[in-house]
C-alpha cells in the first residue's frame, strides 16, 4: 500500500493526472461549444426553410386567388346589360358557366344594389333573397365598385 502513494506523489504521476484532467476538459468544453453552436445553426437553418415553404405556399394562394378575381371580372363584363334586372336571365347565365362550379366550391351570386341576391349557383343553396349588404366584401364591391375579398364565412350557415 505505501507503494501507491508514492506513486501519486511522484512527479510523472501528477504531471500526467494533470494533463489528462485539461485534455478531458478541454474535450468536454469544446463539445458543449459544438453542441451550442450545432442547435444554433439548426434553428436558423430550419426557420429559413420553414420561411421558404410558408412563402411557397402563401405565393400560390395569391396565385389561386388572383385567377378567381379575374373570372370573376370575365364574366361581370359578360353579363349584359339588359340582364342587370332580369333575375331569370342572370340566374340562366350563373347556371350556364362551368368555370363557377369549377373554381368556386360554395357557388357564387349576384346582388342587387341593396345587397339582395338575385341570383346564386347552386341554385338548391337557398341564397335567393338573403341581404348581404352586411358583408364587408359586398359592401365594398357595391359602394366602391371595386373587387374585394371579405372574412371566411362557414359555407354551412
Amino acid at each position: 500500500m505505501p507503494q501507491s502513494f508514492s506513486s501519486l506523489r511522484s512527479l510523472n504521476t501528477r504531471v500526467t493526472l494533470l494533463t489528462l484532467l485539461i485534455l478531458v476538459a478541454g474535450i468536454w468544453s469544446l463539445a458543449v461549444y459544438a453542441g451550442r453552436t450545432l442547435q444554433e445553426d439548426v434553428k436558423g437553418l430550419l426557420g429559413a426553410q420553414q420561411f421558404s415553404a410558408v412563402s411557397l405556399v402563401a405565393a400560390q394562394i395569391d396565385q389561386e386567388v388572383l385567377a378567381r378575381l379575374q373570372a370573376l371580372e370575365t364574366v361581370a363584363q359578360r353579363v349584359a346589360p339588359f340582364m342587370r334586372g332580369d333575375g331569370a336571365a342572370l340566374q340562366k347565365f350563373l347556371v350556364d358557366r362551368e368555370v363557377f362550379h369549377k373554381q368556386f366550391n360554395a357557388g357564387v351570386f349576384v346582388t342587387g344594389l341593396d345587397g339582395t341576391v338575385i341570383a346564386s349557383t347552386p341554385v338548391g343553396a337557398g341564397r335567393a333573397g338573403s341581404n348581404f349588404i352586411d358583408s364587408d366584401a359586398v359592401a365594398t364591391a357595391l359602394k366602391e365598385n371595386k373587387a374585394s375579398i371579405g372574412r371566411p364565412v362557414d359555407a354551412r350557415q
